[in-house]
Formats: structure tokens, C-alpha cells, sequence
């Protein structure tokens, strides 16, 4: 801002100009509240994001937490992208579930070779079984179970895998359909992988 320094009435010319200078500056303030306006939408909505993504970000700490410790619940495992160790493995995993804890704690739902034998001999077989174990796993031992969890798994994940277990058994063409119950009755306490 410059003020005029001649002789005439320099005092009011100065208060002029001052004025005609407040009065951009009073536009300029006004184009920036406007701006400030506009974007406060935006600007609330990046906040209401921020919030978002760490809650986000707590749960998936919580969820990665719950993985690597062990406590929480586990996936079902991709048979088709097994190496033939980590299928061997895994099928060991499964038997030692059958044999320990599947026939020994519900002996009386598996009367009359509702698992067959030779059920290691049936990819069907050990598909149904190997998400029933996972299923068994996550309603019994995660710190995060509930009783609903277990409610499905003996109304409706355990009788649905025994009925279509019980078709592929039925066409079954193995002789060996003796089924061996196990006499280790001790509840397997590790972790699928």
C-alpha cells in the first residue's frame, strides 16, 4: 500500500487508500472463507476416513495378533496347492483328530462305520473331514469361541458331513470297512495350519 505524501490532506487521502485497501483485503478474506467452505465437506469426510482406517488398521493388527498366536480362528486348508509333504502332514494332522478326538468324543454319532476305514482313501472323505476339524477347532479351542459356534458344529456341520460321507461310503468298493476306534482319547491342542 502506498500512501500519496502531497501536501493536501494527507491524512484523509492515507485513510482513503487505507480503506480501499481493507476493502480488497475484506474481498480476499471472503474468496478464502468461501474456499474453506466449500472444502469443509471434503475436508470432514477425510477426517470420518482417517477414523476409518484406524479402525481398520486396529482390527487387522487384532486379527494378525490372533494369527500368529495360535487363539484365533484358523482357514481351511487348499488341498490342491499342498506340496505331497505338507498334504502327508496335514493328513497325519486329520487322522490324529479322527483317531484322538473325533471317534472318542462322538463315538455315538459314528455307530454302525459311519467313517469307513478306508476314508484316507477318498479325496471326498478327507475334503469333508479336514474343514469339519477346522470347524471343530474354531467353535472349540480359539479364545474368541462361542456356544453358537458349537451348537453349529454338532447341529449342523457334524450331521450334514456324516450324511454325505455316508453316500461315498455306501458306493465304496474297498473291502477294508472295518472301522478301528481308537483307544487315545487325549484332545489334540495344536493349531491347524
Amino acid at each position: 500500500m502506498t500512501l500519496a505524501r502531497n501536501g493536501g490532506g494527507g491524512q484523509s487521502d492515507a485513510l482513503a487508500l487505507l480503506a480501499v485497501e481493507l476493502g480488497k483485503l475484506r474481498e480476499r478474506v471472503e474468496q478464502v472463507a468461501g474456499k474453506v467452505d466449500a472444502a469443509a465437506p471434503v475436508l470432514s469426510a477425510a477426517a470420518d476416513l482417517g477414523e476409518q482406517v484406524a479402525a481398520l488398521t486396529e482390527t487387522v493388527a487384532q486379527l494378525t495378533e490372533d494369527e500368529e498366536s495360535g487363539i484365533g480362528p484358523v482357514r481351511t486348508w487348499s488341498w490342491v496347492r499342498m506340496t505331497e509333504d505338507e498334504r502327508a502332514q496335514r493328513l497325519g494332522e486329520l487322522e490324529s483328530w479322527v483317531y484322538e478326538v473325533l471317534y472318542p468324543t462322538y463315538g455315538d454319532y459314528l455307530r454302525d462305520e459311519r467313517i469307513a476305514s478306508c476314508w484316507k482313501q477318498h479325496e471326498t472323505a478327507i475334503m469333508e473331514l479336514a474343514w469339519l476339524y477346522h470347524l471343530w477347532y474354531n467353535a472349540y479351542l480359539p479364545d474368541k469361541r462361542t456356544p453358537r459356534d458349537a451348537g453349529d458344529w454338532h447341529d449342523r456341520w457334524l450331521p450334514s458331513v456324516l450324511g454325505r460321507l455316508d453316500g461315498v461310503f455306501k458306493t465304496c468298493g474297498h473291502r477294508a470297512r472295518e472301522a478301528t476306534a481308537p483307544t487315545n482319547t487325549q484332545v489334540i491342542r495344536r493349531t491347524p495350519r
